[in-house]
């Protein structure tokens, strides 16, 4: 049985798929543990703008690596009770 070394572990997540992702682009060697079965176009991206944020802080991608590879974007509408 061969044994790999890994620089990172990820436990899955949409986040943890895109870091992953940008951290294999910079050259680590990741392992990244799902869960379910990844669907492609199929499957739900619910990743906030903060989120996304850190991977550009962190120097993983940038501002325009995120631009072209974000399909939509949500106009998040605020709900709540008035005065609370």
């Amino acid at each position: 049985m061969r044994v790999e070394i890994s620089d990172v572990v990820i436990c899955g997540g949409t986040l943890g798929i895109l870091l992953g992702a940008a951290l294999v682009g910079q050259g680590l060697k990741v392992v990244l543990l799902e869960r379910g079965v990844l669907k492609g176009r199929e499957q739900e991206w619910n990743v906030s703008r903060g989120e996304l944020g850190v991977l550009v802080r962190l120097g993983l991608v940038t501002e325009a690596e995120l631009a072209a590879v974000i399909s939509s974007e949500f106009n998040p509408v605020r709900v709540g009770f008035g005065g609370g």
